[in-house]
């Protein structure tokens, strides 16, 4: 049985959100039937590990995203950095106020996979070559 520290935690309430998966996310809202669904508007279920790593939508706050065999321990590591917690904290703070954005609205049909691999392909890194 695991031992209970009465230390207080030095987390904030935007990274607590984050881990237990509360606040803006949309698989949250959903399972109090304050959404219709529980994705993101790309279409992907819209957990906290998605719009940390792989949402197209909010590419400014993408943290590295681990393998599947590998993905304790990244929670363990982005909870233990500093860095990591701040930027948890502020995509924590976007989804809240921007939030509306990330919400799928189910009665319009769009592409968005087409405008995602567009959107890549103007963003994506230029090399030089020597």
């Amino acid at each position: 049985m695991p031992n209970v520290s009465d230390i207080p935690s030095p987390w904030t309430r935007e990274v607590i959100n984050f881990v237990t998966g509360h606040a803006p996310f949309p698989c949250f809202l959903k399972r109090f039937n304050l959404y219709r669904t529980n994705h993101c508007a790309c279409g992907v279920v819209g957990d906290p590990l998605h719009f940390a790593t792989d949402c197209p939508l909010i590419v400014s706050f993408y943290m590295t995203k681990p393998s599947d065999h590998l993905t304790e321990h990244w929670w363990k590591s982005c909870l233990s950095n500093k860095y990591s917690r701040s930027k948890i904290i502020q995509l924590v703070n976007f989804l809240t106020d921007k939030g509306v954005w990330f919400k799928l609205d189910t009665g319009i049909h769009s592409n968005f996979q087409a405008v995602t691999r567009t959107l890549r392909s103007i963003s994506a890194p230029v090399t030089r070559h020597s």
